[in-house]
């Protein structure tokens, strides 16, 4: 018997060719991909929905192939803190204009902080949910997370009928809108320092996987 075995960024390449050539995935919400390396979720497809109606199930494992486990989960906003992003925007003729940034995931140098938090109560906690800038670091982030990197919002989600063990009750998302070269491994720095002082979740960095760069 032989085992094959391949490299994490190989895993990760197949998973994103796989979702990116399926119609569904590739055509509708968006594809994020991490910037680190040795996560447990290296692709996810976050798709906005304005009724929960509008969320069919999805037999994902049989669309993309039985070499795959994917899961897929519903969420609801319940908090969230906005943060105003002033973006300068050089013209041709070199003068500077400004404007309030208000996109969230739909860009080339848009990242997305991804904290998930597991419980084994799946029931909503009222006072947990109160104090949810402590627990979850949203304070810490709005408070230390440099403004060069555009941080538009701060978002807690809270799990719909959460019937899978392994999925996330709660997650939180930070929006930043400036991510770039030049401030990338900062930004990957800033997320490893924040990951010491939440063992218990899940945290990484997504940026978004662009059509053209599939």
């Amino acid at each position: 018997m032989f085992k094959i075995k391949i490299s994490y960024l190989q895993q990760k390449e197949l998973i994103l060719k796989a979702v990116s050539s399926d119609g569904y995935f590739s055509k509708l919400g968006h594809i994020w991909q991490t910037l680190e390396t040795g996560v447990n979720y290296p692709v996810l497809h976050y798709l906005p929905l304005n009724d929960f109606n509008d969320c069919n199930d999805i037999e994902m494992n049989a669309k993309l192939g039985k070499e795959f486990t994917s899961s897929q989960v519903l969420y609801e906003e319940i908090e969230s803190i906005e943060i105003p992003v002033i973006v300068s925007n050089v013209h041709t003729n070199g003068t500077k204009s400004h404007s309030n940034g208000t996109a969230l995931t739909g860009g080339p140098n848009c990242a997305q902080i991804f904290v998930g938090f597991k419980t084994v109560d799946k029931t909503f906690n009222t006072l947990l949910e109160e104090n949810w800038k402590d627990w979850t670091g949203a304070r810490n982030l709005y408070l230390n997370l440099s403004s060069d990197f555009g941080l538009l919002k701060i978002c807690l989600m809270r799990g719909i009928d959460v019937n899978n063990l392994d999925a996330f009750m709660y997650i939180l998302i930070a929006y930043c809108t400036h991510i770039n070269d030049k401030n990338r491994i900062l930004l990957l720095d800033f997320v490893d320092r924040f990951r010491l002082q939440r063992l218990s979740c899940y945290l990484t960095v997504y940026t978004n996987v662009l059509n053209d760069n599939i």
